[in-house]
């Protein structure tokens, strides 16, 4: 068919924009799939190091409840202390439990994000990354450079195409 019009040409840059914003879509969500795997193991990483601190504070907070036991036994002691003192060790197991479960629970997000099946095997780091600061650009210029911006300019170049095909 012969295209005096433009009407096929136009309706061919349609078709190139929609595939070509798929392509953004997929790169957008590659990147968000990336973030979310950073996020989590960096979550990960923050509870497992706050596990060791709770695991040290319940030890202090059990030779403090020693001490008071001995100074008790001695009859200087208050049962009244005492009796604080083994609240606040309960408290802290507790606080460990729910820390542990939160931990566990991380590693299993991050395995499926990872698409591995999760069994909450993962051995992640303990250590944070040192990130680099980014180079400095022009705001606009960083946003022009986004996937998802880029899919939406590449659909609305589709729409436009399609209404000049249309016309």
């Amino acid at each position: 068919e012969i295209d005096i019009w433009g009407r096929l040409a136009d309706e061919y840059n349609a078709s190139e924009n929609i595939v070509l914003g798929h392509e953004f879509d997929l790169l957008h969500a590659r990147d968000s799939l990336a973030m979310r795997v950073i996020q989590t193991w960096i979550e990960q990483v923050t509870i497992h190091r706050s596990l060791k601190v709770e695991q040290e504070r319940i030890a202090v907070l059990q030779r403090i409840e020693t001490f008071l036991i001995e100074r008790y036994q001695c009859g200087v002691g208050n049962p009244d202390e005492l009796s604080t003192a083994r609240s606040r060790t309960e408290i802290a197991k507790a606080d460990l439990s729910e820390r542990k479960a939160a931990w566990k629970q991380s590693i299993r997000k991050l395995e499926v994000l990872l698409g591995r099946y999760p069994r909450g095997l993962l051995l992640a780091g303990e250590q944070l990354p040192t990130i680099e600061w980014p180079p400095i650009d022009v705001p606009a210029s960083i946003l022009i450079n986004r996937p998802d911006i880029q899919a939406a300019l590449a659909r609305a170049q589709s729409a436009r195409s399609t209404a000049h095909a249309a016309q």
